[in-house]
């Protein structure tokens, strides 16, 4: 007999070992995802028979409704409230084999164009339109399934005391709105109409079969659209427009309105900016920080020299301007005298670093680094971030030592940031009007009150195209406004309306700035010379300049602008004087 060892006993015993751990997770995975795919078939099949059991029961009901409905007399096919009227409720809520539905049922006279139309149609009631429309929830989800029928009667229908209402919307560009709700309600006819129905594709919905008489009142509207309506006689508007309708006996009243997206008015009010300058009379030496072969005499810049001896050349500089935070450069001009064989070269500088002063880049200020022989030179996309500092230096040159250039006065322009005012209350009125009170006076469809919050912002939402007045009530006045008010507001926008406030002084000064071809100049500097002393201003985007606290004089007046020739002349000022100035290539 042989003799197993040790170590093949154990060979032995391990082979006939039962499954492993690793084995047993193996099975124990695979039996998971079958019975996981089962799971999720049957739990799938579950649901599309559920859903299909709940579109089976709502056809039902649908065909259900039609078919009662079918069965009734032909007078008696109607809603309650509806035209026609009758007694079948327009919607109705209910539980049906553990699930919830709501019925919506719409009946409305056709008039069928086989026989005629308008005038030539005897009778504009032909046969009644049916649609039953059945919705419920299926798993979060609204499902709606609907049947239409039309019915006719079996002799010709008499529609005596009735006649044809007709609602008719389009948009601000006189084209159809489709899906318009369309609500009419009146209880003075023969039976009550409270009805809620939508617009074709042309925009027009009509009721053949309306109840002749007075009273009917009517709203149309659409999801982010404006409202348009009738108005009944109230306390507060006695003599309303429009009225609500009235359909005569066989006749036809055709309601018009216009709806349209609504917009928004983001209305913003500040201080009138502060406008700050180096200006430059050379009345002194203070606003000079270099002079090269040039001097300041009685008022002037010249060449060093005198008739006969001028030098060639020389040149001046400014001091440097550090506008505040968050300003925005404005432009730079000269008053000079350039004669013949005589030429000034302006440069604009700026601090490179350390007090070393460099010419603004052409790439920023295109033209600077040969320089400028005219002014005025616009500066408006230099950045004060980037530029926080500026001065002017002038190269004054002359081919004939008998004459020199002279520089009168330089002035370098910058406009602070305008500071938001908060708590500005002002009233906002429409341009549609809906009737007029006792006295006479026009109820505007709009008329409400806003206040603007910290930032100086009022939203005004929802809001109907339309033209707006803007008027301030809170003791300020309104003394700018950019675009000019009032608002024209064009349907589905939001539009941007700047207005500044200030408390109005005994003497003030408007004008408004434009080219030849009407349009506003913006940052032309405008500057009024009096006895006393000078005011000066910069207009805003909408060309308008204000200076306030003036007295009541003649004021000389001199206005400039990049790339407009200088205006000079007089005005009087006395109370608010306004006034429009064009400037000229």
């Amino acid at each position: 007999m042989r003799m197993r060892t040790r170590k093949q006993e154990q060979v032995r015993a391990a082979s006939h070992t039962g499954f492993s751990l690793v084995h047993i997770i193996f099975a124990v995975a695979i039996m998971l995802t079958v019975f996981g795919t089962l799971f999720t078939v049957f739990n799938t099949a579950t649901s599309f028979a559920e859903r299909n059991r709940a579109r089976t029961q709502a056809l039902f009901l649908v065909n259900e409704q039609i078919e009662a409905i079918r069965a009734l007399p032909y007078d008696s096919i109607g809603t309650i409230g509806g035209l026609p009227h009758g007694t079948i409720p327009q919607i109705e809520t209910f539980v049906h084999d553990g699930r919830t539905y709501t019925k919506r049922t719409f009946i409305q006279y056709i008039d069928d164009p086989a026989d005629g139309l308008g005038g030539a149609d005897t009778l504009a009631a032909d046969y009644k339109r049916v649609k039953v429309e059945i919705s419920y929830d299926y798993q979060g989800v609204v499902q709606q399934f609907a049947m239409v029928t039309t019915i006719a009667p079996r002799s010709q229908e008499s529609l005596e005391g009735a006649g044809i209402l007709r609602i008719v919307a389009n948009d601000a560009a006189n084209e159809p709105v489709p899906s318009a709700q369309v609500s009419i309600f009146n209880n003075t006819v023969a039976t009550s109409v409270d009805i809620t129905t939508f617009t074709n594709a042309s925009g027009t919905v009509s009721f053949p079969g309306a109840w002749a008489g007075s009273g009917y009142e009517v709203t149309v509207t659409k999801s982010g659209y404006s409202t348009s309506s009738t108005y009944a006689v109230t306390t507060e508007n006695p003599n309303p427009s429009p009225l609500p309708l009235v359909v005569p006996e066989g006749g036809t009243t055709e309601f018009k309105v216009k709806i349209d997206h609504t917009s928004h008015i983001d209305i913003t009010a500040t201080q009138w900016p502060v406008r700050g300058a180096l200006h430059d009379i050379f009345a002194d030496g203070t606003m000079i920080s270099a002079l090269a072969n040039t001097v300041r005499t009685a008022g002037t810049l010249t060449l060093a020299g005198a008739p006969g001896s001028y030098v060639a050349n020389g040149s001046s500089t400014s001091i440097d301007l550090t506008p505040p935070a968050s300003s925005t450069w404005a432009l730079f001009y000269a008053s000079s005298t350039v004669p013949a064989s005589t030429t000034i070269i302006y440069h604009i500088e700026h601090d490179a670093g350390a007090g070393a002063y460099q010419p603004v880049p052409d790439t920023d200020l295109p033209g600077n680094t040969s320089g400028f022989s005219t002014t005025p030179i616009d500066l408006s996309s230099l950045s004060t971030d980037t530029y926080p500092t500026l001065r002017v230096s002038a190269d004054l040159m002359t081919l004939d030592n008998n004459v020199s250039p002279i520089i009168d006065a330089w002035t370098l322009v910058y406009k602070s940031e305008a500071v938001p005012t908060p708590g500005v209350t002002f009233q906002v009125e429409s341009g549609k009007t809906i009737g007029q009170d006792s006295g006479g006076m026009l109820i505007h469809k709009y008329d409400e009150a806003h206040t603007t919050n910290a930032s100086g912002e009022a939203l005004l939402s929802a809001m109907e195209f339309d033209t707006y007045d803007v008027t301030v009530t809170s003791g300020e006045s309104i003394i700018a406004a950019c675009p000019t008010l009032p608002i024209v507001l064009d349907p589905g926008i939001t539009f941007d309306q700047h207005i500044v406030t200030e408390m109005a002084t005994p003497h003030a000064y408007k004008v408004t700035v434009l080219n030849a071809l009407g349009t506003p100049i913006q940052n032309a500097d405008v500057r009024l010379q009096g006895v006393g002393g000078t005011a000066a201003s910069l207009t805003d985007e909408c060309g308008t300049a204000y200076i306030p606290a003036l007295t009541q004089q003649t004021y000389t007046i001199s206005v400039v602008a990049s790339g407009y020739t200088p205006h000079a002349s007089t005005v009087d000022i006395d109370g608010l004087t306004t006034d429009s100035i064009q400037l000229f290539p």
